[in-house]
């Protein structure tokens, strides 16, 4: 996995290696920053920290699938596009 997520380095678009290692690491990441809010009697730093965690996590989630979209309309329009010219 490691080597792929280097690869994809050199490769156009997001490779599915690479969106599966960020999403590991957003939920680890969400995860302690929940056991340090526990830890710390709701501290309003961490509470901050996590709620911004939160949306920039949600906001990667929201991109992707939005890009995975726009990537199937634009097959389906290739694909429609050969059709006519046939």
């Amino acid at each position: 996995m490691l080597q792929e997520i280097i690869d994809s380095i050199f490769q156009p678009g997001v490779n599915k290696s690479v969106v599966i290692f960020t999403f590991s690491v957003f939920s680890l990441l969400v995860f302690v920053l929940l056991l340090l809010m526990i830890v710390t009697n709701l501290n309003i730093h961490v509470m901050i920290m996590f709620i911004l965690t939160t949306c920039v996590f949600a906001s990667l989630v929201w991109f992707l699938l939005e890009l995975e979209h726009a990537k199937s309309i634009s097959q389906d329009q290739q694909k429609n596009d050969d059709k006519k010219d046939n």
